[in-house]
């Protein structure tokens, strides 16, 4: 049906008439509904109304207007939220209703051609939090817990290789003072048995000298307790005794190998390779002074041993003493320290500047500086180094002996020369 007035004239009514405009009222005969069951919205009426709706005032017509609009707003958003609700039917998967297309045609709204029944499969609504986390690198992102836990293992690891390390130096060590040791033995009972055959020979000789006669070794003892000594026994008896010394010697020099090679890796371990000095601080009156001396590399026995007591704080106190002649000066420590093993043969002779080990009359080692050459009365003693720096200190320490003022060493310390200094320390 074909409403009385024409559109255009309502819609001009509204454009040009300052009161509201005139809507015809809905009948409950001539207004159409349609359900919003299936997702369709409401729309307006298609039937005409009677002339006499036209003439009724203008609040009623704004509030029926009104109330049509909302309600129909009302019924379509229920629709179409209806419609895109998910739905779970008995034998299948979620279905969702698929709402029509809506179209606008002559001023009135209608749905598409789509049953009211007709569903579609779609798939279950996605959610940012139903999500699955994605996967992440801890190569590249490292969260602090991970961090912490590569820095603790690394330092595991670390600490793993010290103690390894530590470890297989002490059995090093150990393998190599246990061969000392046994080597030590057998050299001790090479003395033993050269001790017996020479006191053997000191009782033949000390018969010889008192007049007894020489018999033959097969005549028949006598009542006597002289036993009949024969001189083809005393050479044999003799050339055993050289024979045994020299074989004595041969093993006591490599004793002594062995013991340079130990001190030497000892050094080499400590200060790495290069010279090492040794410094001894003097207070001679309110100056600290310093003499420091470099160690020969050809006695390293000698020279670990002074370090080794040197960083044990056995030197620390010793007291400086002057020769009545003036020749040497003499470093006496506090408390009795170990005496060396053997004396080694240094290349440098006992000259002016250069520094010695002896022992002195407590049984242990006294350092000594040659103020002059005493090659001759110190060949028996070690010539372990040579003073490098501190020879105004030197003076300085000569005459306050001289003067009866005591000077002792404050502090000892050993260490490695530097490079700048040990490139023309010997030359």
């Amino acid at each position: 049906m074909v409403n009385s007035r024409p559109q255009s004239e309502m819609i001009s009514n509204l454009r040009l008439s300052d009161s509201p405009p005139s809507v015809p009222k809905r009948s409950s005969t001539a207004t159409t509904f349609r359900a919003a069951e299936s997702g369709r919205g409401d729309l307006l009426p298609t039937s005409s109304s009677s002339s006499s709706n036209h003439n009724r005032g203008a609040p009623n017509r704004v509030r029926s207007m009104s109330s049509g609009l909302v309600s129909s707003a009302i019924g379509t958003a229920a629709s179409w939220r209806n419609a895109s609700k998910p739905t779970k039917t008995a034998d299948g998967p979620l279905l969702r209703s698929r709402p029509g297309k809506r179209a606008i045609s002559n001023g009135s709204m209608d749905d598409g051609s789509v049953a009211s029944n007709e569903r579609e499969w779609m798939p279950p609504a996605s959610y940012p939090h139903d999500k699955p986390p994605a996967p992440r690198c801890l190569w590249k992102t490292p969260s602090p817990n991970g961090s912490s836990q590569w820095i603790q293992t690394l330092v595991l690891l670390i600490v793993t290789c010290l103690v390894w390390e530590s470890y297989h130096r002490a059995i090093i060590t150990s393998e190599q003072f246990e061969k000392l040791k046994h080597d030590e033995s057998i050299i001790m009972l090479h003395l033993q048995g050269l001790e017996r055959k020479s006191m053997q020979l000191h009782e033949v000789l000390g018969r010889l000298s008192d007049g007894t006669v020489i018999q033959n070794v097969n005549r028949p003892n006598n009542n006597n307790n002289d036993e009949p000594v024969d001189a083809k026994l005393i050479h044999v008896q003799t050339q055993q005794l050289y024979q045994m010394e020299e074989e004595l010697q041969h093993e006591l020099k490599g004793l002594q190998t062995k013991l340079q090679q130990v001190a030497r890796s000892s050094i080499v371990g400590t200060f790495g390779e290069g010279p090492v000095q040794v410094s001894f601080d003097i207070n001679i009156g309110k100056d600290t002074e310093r003499i420091s001396i470099s160690l020969w590399y050809d006695t390293p026995h000698a020279a670990w041993t002074l370090i080794d007591q040197i960083r044990s704080g056995k030197w620390t106190g010793s007291q400086f003493v002057l020769a009545p002649n003036g020749a040497t000066l003499t470093a006496l420590p506090p408390e009795p320290t170990a005496p060396l093993d053997f004396v080694e043969t240094a290349s440098e002779k006992h000259e002016a500047w250069t520094v010695g080990l002896a022992e002195n009359d407590a049984g242990g080692l006294s350092l000594f500086i040659n103020l002059q050459d005493n090659s001759a009365d110190r060949k028996f003693d070690v010539c372990v180094g040579k003073v490098v720096e501190g020879f105004g200190s030197l003076q300085k320490l000569v005459s306050s002996l001289r003067s009866n003022k005591p000077v002792s060493v404050t502090a000892a310390s050993a260490s490695r020369v530097p490079r700048g200094k040990a490139a023309g320390l010997f030359e």
